[in-house]
Parts: structure tokens; C-alpha cells; sequence
């Protein structure tokens, strides 16, 4: 029987350290793994990149080119397919690129006036009142409800709360059509007008909102289309939250005479006035990422030329805002995105940010109500606009 020779302590010693080299490496294999399979998640299939060739990835992937002339034409966008790999050759995916033309804007951070009427009137309430000796309301009983869109009354459009109310005066109580939409579909009830023991007049029980006006703040304008955007959220009826349909609207300069802090319970706001026979745009829709409008004939837009950002470029880290509180000149604030949320489902929340400007936030507290719209640069392009607080 052989006898079993005791290992030396530098035997042990070597024997330990391979060991621990094999976890590492599976450690860090493993890691490796996780990565790839972390940004073929993140990772969108198509990427536009401008055509100077450049892509600004995250996570420090590089992109490995097919040659031009495998590439396809597509109306004038040209596109082309890339191999994105991380720092130790670990292949992510392969993705769509569609090479642009990188596009320049005349970015604001101005204060604008917003006048928008709707396009029919908001139900913002409903009010029983006494008639015949009994408590009614017409309009619930035809089943409307706080957020319809009161349409026509009688095929006749409404467009006005006086207009409406001159219609249900005139009625003497006689049955009515109302057409109104809810979630996008329109219905059509009978209602009745009531006369009210109150005032002796005809009434529906409806409180109605035609129109909104409001401080916001110009994002940029496109001299080329001759059009500006800003705002960063569609305009909501303040009773009913819903996006107010725009029937027609003016954007008028302002200046910012003074505001109230921002603090906790409070967003703050803004406080302006609109200047008198300034109307520099006919806005053309309220959407999920704000307004936008028309610039009159003979306005001058004035603003700082920068390039717009890809979304792939923008990254988080050190930012700036334009934005004003007082008068009408716009100034930089330091501001920091925190995060990017890539492949969000809400429309207009990309990006997470933090004020950092101390002169800021001493005089204002942070983003209050009027700054929506505010501009943010980073690397010396537009890369978004505030929205909410």
C-alpha cells in the first residue's frame, strides 16, 4: 500500500489560487452574461444615428459597421445594420440604423401666453336646482357626466357658454337633441330643459367650460416650417383633468412679473401677463408633449441655434435648463438627469431630473407651474423640455 505524500504549503497555496481564478472567471463570465442580456433588453432594434457616422451608446458599447454599400434606401432616410458589442467582445444584438440628417433648432426658454378655445364645451359640473317643487337636473338624467364634450344641442354646433345658454332659453322647455362625446365616441340623448324657481329661466343643470388661458414657457422654434413648441403637456380642464380639444388658440408673448416659491404640498407658480396686441402664433394642437402653433407673418424668432439630440445620445448626468422668472430673458440653470427612461409607454416622460442650481433654488425652491417647456441642453444640444413637477 503507497504511502500519500503531504503537499507543500506553496503547492496548497497555487492550487488555492487556481480555484479562486476559476470562480472569478465564472464570476465574471457570468456578469458578462447578465450585461448582454441586460442591454438586449434596454437596446431599441433600430437606432437613428446622424450621418457624420457617430453613436453615443450607453453602458461604453461600441458598434461595428457594415460596409455602405450594403446598405438600402428608404424614402430619404438611409438604412444599414450594426453589431453592438460590450468592452470584452461580448456581442449584445444586432440592430436597425437609420442614418438622418441631424436637425438644428432655434432653442427659447421665453414665457408665452396661451388663449385656447375648445372644440366644444367641457362638462366641469353638474347642479341640481329646484323646479316645479322638486329638485332636478336634466343633464344627469340624460346620464352626462363630469369630462363630456357637450357637441351640438339641436344640430346646432356649440362653440360658446353663452351661445348654449341662449339656446336652452330659448327652448321654452321643449325637448332638445344633445350630442355630446365621451372617451372618443359621441352619443346622442333627448334632454328637456327645466325652469328654475330660482330665476325663472330655463336650465340644464350643466356647468360648461369653452376656453383656457395660461402662462407656459417656448421650448423652440423651427424658423424652416415657421413653427414653435412648447408647453411639454397637453393643456387639461383643471376640474376634469382631460386634455382640453383645441379649436382655435393664440400664443401671445408675456413677461414674468414675480412668482410664488415651490414647497412641499405646493408646486408654485409662475405669475405673468400677456402684452397687449403681441400675438406671435396660431396654435394647431394640444398634444401629449404640448402645443405648437404657426408663427405669425413678419415675427422674428429669436433663440440660441443648437442641434437636436438623437435619443440614444442623451444620457444621464450634468445638464442645463433654460427657463424665466423674471421679465422675458431667459437664463441658464444647472440641472442634473438622473435617469433615462428608454422605451417608456407614456408619451412625453422620457427623463428624470434634478435641480442643482442653488440661485435656483433659493429663489423658486425648483421646477414650479409656467416652467413647462423649459428647454434642457446637454453636450450642447436640445435634448428635451420640462414637463411636470
Amino acid at each position: 500500500m503507497g504511502k500519500q505524500i503531504p503537499q507543500s504549503k506553496g503547492v496548497r497555496n497555487i492550487r488555492k489560487a487556481i480555484r479562486t481564478g476559476f470562480w472569478l472567471l465564472g464570476a465574471a463570465v457570468l456578469v458578462v452574461l447578465a450585461a448582454a442580456l441586460y442591454w438586449q433588453v434596454q437596446l431599441p432594434d433600430e437606432i437613428s444615428v446622424t450621418r457624420d457616422g457617430e453613436m453615443r451608446l450607453p453602458g461604453n458599447i461600441t458598434a461595428v459597421y457594415q460596409e455602405e454599400g450594403g446598405m438600402e434606401r428608404a424614402g430619404n432616410d438611409t438604412v444599414t445594420s450594426a453589431e453592438l458589442v460590450l468592452p470584452l467582445g461580448v456581442s449584445v444584438k444586432t440592430v436597425g440604423i437609420r442614418l438622418v440628417d441631424r436637425e438644428t433648432v432655434l432653442v427659447s426658454g421665453k414665457p408665452f401666453g396661451i388663449k385656447m378655445f375648445t372644440d366644444g364645451l367641457i362638462v366641469v359640473g353638474l347642479s341640481d336646482f329646484s323646479a316645479d317643487g322638486k329638485r332636478t337636473n336634466p343633464a344627469k338624467s340624460a346620464g352626462l357626466t363630469t369630462g363630456d364634450i357637450l357637441i351640438s344641442l339641436d344640430g346646432i354646433a356649440l362653440t360658446s357658454n353663452e351661445q348654449m345658454g341662449a339656446l336652452v332659453q330659448s327652448s321654452a322647455g321643449r325637448e332638445l337633441c344633445l350630442v355630446y362625446e365621451r372617451a372618443g365616441r359621441q352619443h346622442q340623448v333627448p334632454v328637456t330643459p327645466q325652469k328654475s324657481a330660482s330665476d325663472g329661466r330655463y336650465h340644464l343643470g350643466v356647468w360648461v367650460r369653452d376656453s383656457s388661458a395660461g402662462i407656459g414657457t417656448i421650448t423652440y422654434y423651427d424658423e424652416t416650417a415657421r413653427t414653435f413648441s412648447g408647453l411639454g403637456h397637453p393643456i387639461c380642464d383643471i376640474d376634469t383633468g382631460e386634455i382640453m380639444t383645441l379649436s382655435t388658440g393664440e400664443g401671445v408673448e408675456a413677461v414674468i412679473t414675480g412668482y410664488s416659491a415651490g414647497k412641499s404640498g405646493s408646486p408654485g407658480e409662475l405669475k405673468g401677463q400677456f402684452i397687449t396686441g403681441h400675438t406671435f402664433a396660431r396654435l394647431n394642437a394640444n398634444g401629449e408633449c404640448g402645443v405648437c402653433g404657426t408663427l405669425q407673418p413678419g415675427f422674428r424668432a429669436e433663440g440660441v441655434r443648437l442641434p437636436v439630440a438623437l435619443s440614444n445620445e442623451v444620457q444621464p448626468g450634468p445638464a442645463k435648463m433654460l427657463t424665466t422668472i423674471d421679465g422675458s430673458s431667459p437664463k441658464e440653470y444647472d440641472v442634473v438627469i438622473e435617469k433615462v427612461l428608454r422605451g417608456n409607454s407614456r408619451p412625453g416622460q422620457n427623463m428624470v431630473i434634478r435641480i442643482t442650481d442653488q440661485e435656483l433654488l433659493s429663489q423658486t425652491g425648483g421646477i414650479i407651474q409656467g416652467m413647462s417647456g423649459s428647454p434642457l441642453i446637454q453636450n450642447g444640444m436640445l435634448v428635451g423640455a420640462v414637463t411636470h413637477v
